[in-house]
């Protein structure tokens, strides 16, 4: 063959796209997901998770995709077959979240902490240290309260959960509680400056401003803030 014209034929070829190559299992059960076809990537992605059960996103997907369809068993069976695995339960949930959220689907995040909390009483509570947050989130006091206290069971001198409990209560309009909290905070950390400033107003609020006026001058000892220091000053005790 001449040589120019074998060169001609290359690049002829070179011209043609490639073949398209067909889509992988990972890439069907993707677009089944996005496409909200909840069957189709259940089945899809319990095939990916026969292949690499330490898949945290097919996982989660797959746990997503089941709890729509009201496959609870499902859902939570593969949500413990990741964690046997050797997925940690707060990699599975962030995923669970992220993924319910991506499809437009936010209340199957709660639901299934709850249904799995419920179910599988050995995981509540490291469920409930992420129930708590999500109420925080939503300002919710009741559950607040609710999921503060259930931390609090195991950890009584825990500040992180005694001021959402005291947050909770604030919030739920509960402040002789909210002020009761704040004081057990101060006698396990006595310079904790949120729960000083907050008791400090609590009591200018209801009109006891010698209480009011002790607090804050703690509050100011840590933080001497413009405005504590002002606030301070407007304070007249008899």
């Amino acid at each position: 063959m001449k040589p120019h014209l074998l060169s001609l034929l290359i690049l002829l070829a070179a011209s043609f796209p490639a073949p398209a190559q067909p889509p992988t299992l990972e890439q069907k059960a993707s677009r089944s997901f996005g496409e909200h076809d909840w069957p189709s990537a259940q089945a899809l992605y319990t095939v990916v998770l026969s292949k690499n059960p330490t898949d945290t996103l097919a996982a989660a997907r797959s746990a997503v995709a089941s709890f729509v369809t009201g496959d609870t068993v499902l859902a939570l069976e593969t949500f413990q077959n990741a964690m046997t695995h050797g997925v940690s339960l707060d990699a599975i949930l962030e995923q669970i979240r992220s993924q319910s959220f991506r499809a437009g689907e936010s209340d199957v995040y709660v639901n299934f902490m709850l249904t799995a909390a419920r179910k599988l009483p050995w995981l509540a509570r490291g469920i409930n240290a992420r129930l708590l947050p999500y109420y925080e989130f939503r300002d919710n006091g009741p559950k607040i309260v609710d999921y503060s206290q259930r931390m609090l069971a195991g950890l009584p001198h825990s500040i992180r959960y005694l001021s959402a409990l005291a947050r909770g209560y604030m919030l739920a309009g509960d402040l002789p509680a909210a002020a009761e909290t704040w004081k057990e905070i101060i006698n396990l950390e006595p310079n904790n400056f949120n729960s000083l400033v907050n008791l400090g107003f609590y009591y200018l609020d209801n009109n006891q401003p010698r209480q009011a006026r002790a607090f804050i001058e703690r509050a100011v000892k840590v933080n001497p803030t413009p405005y504590l220091k002002s606030t301070l000053a407007n304070i007249s005790t008899p």
